[in-house]
């Protein structure tokens, strides 16, 4: 792998690197490096070796912007502004994705969408007044929640899910309008709305539903996704639509209830942050089977316990037995939440494994492969490490508590064991002060593999990959 940290810090312009050869290896350092944070400093150290260089690794340097804020600071929104009206500015022409993550007051929220430097962000980014649309597929990612005074207990889940919903209408028309401009002028392939209600019902008129969660979708605003048909298969359900009347801005008096074709749906993103939703992601499952690509899962909450519960009854819960039904299913990503605690027994590995488990974990050599069942392009799992100090569990001696069985599970599972790529990331949720990143991966790095000797030792001998990564902040599983 090429070392950006090992080049000079300047070029000799009379023996220049011929251009090719430069792409080649900023290419190799973007895709290279064993984390993304990682491969952003070794980008940055690219772009400062000269001109020639600076271009290429902007590009990826650029491609996402994100503002990511617990306690939004509109200053950075026109600080950013006052660049962009800079003649030498060389940002927007490589951005592709904008990422606007929130979560605040509602006043906060809309004090920082207020802001007047947003037109001239917007405008720059997807070239306004342009004419023509540009080349570029541009996709936006808007999740605005309102903090909830509701108190973290099981029984107030759902109240405090409905609190941190927004509507569409209380976003300031100077921040939204620009947005529908790019989307009518055939700029914005994509629109991603998390934790927002009161959608524009026009929205379903001219999209196709690419993904779908239990807090937000994506919209496709490609003719040519909107043209094609869904293909028949055989067996596929004959109801793949779903009424949800909350979420858009629908009027019983003005129009027919909104329903969402879920017969191109690609992408499912669920969280379990209830023990209710352990059931109710079967629902969405069922609508999907032959289109649905990816899988994420966060687990936040343990699967309900049906003990006490009348012998009779059977209410399915999400398993490993609903992974072999998803025949068109090629990545997998399964993860801890921002808050998940760590203690002594590892029960935040147990919160991973959860879904992932057989109904007897003591057959898991007996497993043999199902008939049909999906071949993983690749297959991700995110732990958190809680905190520096704590680092995932990964400071005891082998065996470590839930490791174990994970390190089992990647073998002996037929689903997993045959899947192209399995990659273990750990993350720290919350990056502390004067972190030193480097020494965090190295440590993580020089510890995680003696948590995985039976997978690391069978995936040496057999096709596939498994890799161990180490992500700063909360994983970026949504990208669009």
């Amino acid at each position: 792998m090429v070392s950006a940290e090992a080049m000079p810090g300047h070029l000799d312009s009379g023996d220049p690197v011929p251009q090719e050869i430069v792409d080649l290896i900023i290419d190799q350092v973007h895709t290279g490096a064993r984390s993304r944070n990682a491969s952003i400093r070794s980008l940055a150290t690219c772009a400062r070796i000269s001109k020639s260089w600076r271009y290429r690794s902007q590009r990826y340097i650029f491609r996402r912007l994100v503002f990511n804020k617990d306690s939004p600071d509109s200053s950075r929104v026109q600080i950013l502004s006052d660049l962009m009206d800079s003649p030498l500015e060389g940002i927007t022409c490589h951005v592709q994705t904008l990422a606007i993550r929130l979560y605040d007051s509602e006043r906060a929220i809309i004090k920082f969408l207020d802001n007047p430097g947003w037109t001239t962000v917007l405008a720059k980014i997807f070239r306004t007044g342009d004419g023509e649309p540009t080349s570029n597929s541009y996709s936006i990612s808007l999740d605005v929640s309102r903090k909830s005074n509701v108190e973290d207990k099981q029984g107030d889940d759902f109240l405090r899910q409905s609190f941190e919903r927004m509507s569409w209408t209380m976003l300031p028309r100077e921040f939204i309008n620009p947005i529908l401009n790019a989307i009518n002028s055939g700029k914005v392939q994509r629109l991603r709305l998390r934790h927002l209600v009161g959608i524009p019902m026009s929205f379903l008129n001219v999209s196709t539903l690419e993904a779908f969660g239990n807090s937000s979708m994506v919209f496709n605003f490609s003719p040519e996704e909107l043209s094609v048909a869904a293909p028949i298969q055989t067996g596929r359900p004959r109801n793949q639509r779903m009424c949800l009347p909350s979420i858009f801005d629908f009027n019983p008096m003005m129009s027919r209830p909104p329903f969402l074709d879920f017969s191109k749906v690609k992408k499912l993103h669920w969280t379990f942050r209830a023990p209710e939703d352990w059931f109710y992601l079967s629902n969405p499952l069922e609508l999907c089977p032959f289109s649905l690509e990816s899988l994420e899962i966060v687990v936040a909450a343990r699967r309900p316990s049906l003990i006490g519960a009348p012998m009779n009854i059977n209410i399915p819960t999400f398993g490993t037995a609903d992974l072999v039904k998803l025949k068109q299913l090629k990545n997998l990503t399964v993860m801890n939440s921002t808050t998940q605690a760590i203690d002594e027994s590892n029960t935040h590995i147990l919160s991973v494994l959860e879904p992932l488990l057989p109904s007897d974990v003591t057959t898991l050599g007996s497993y043999a492969d199902a008939e049909g069942m999906p071949i993983l392009e690749a297959f991700n799992i995110h732990i958190t490490l809680g905190s520096t100090e704590l680092l995932g569990g990964l400071l005891g001696e082998a065996p470590l508590p839930g490791y174990d069985l994970l390190d089992q599970l990647l073998v002996f599972l037929p689903i997993f064991r045959s899947a192209k790529i399995i990659a273990v990331h750990f993350f720290l949720p919350v990056p502390e002060e004067d972190l030193d990143e480097k020494a965090l991966e190295d440590n993580v790095m020089s510890r995680a593999p003696a948590a995985f000797p039976i997978t690391i030792q069978a995936r040496a001998s057999v096709h596939g990959s498994f890799r161990i990564v180490v992500d700063i902040g909360y994983p970026e599983t949504e990208v669009l």
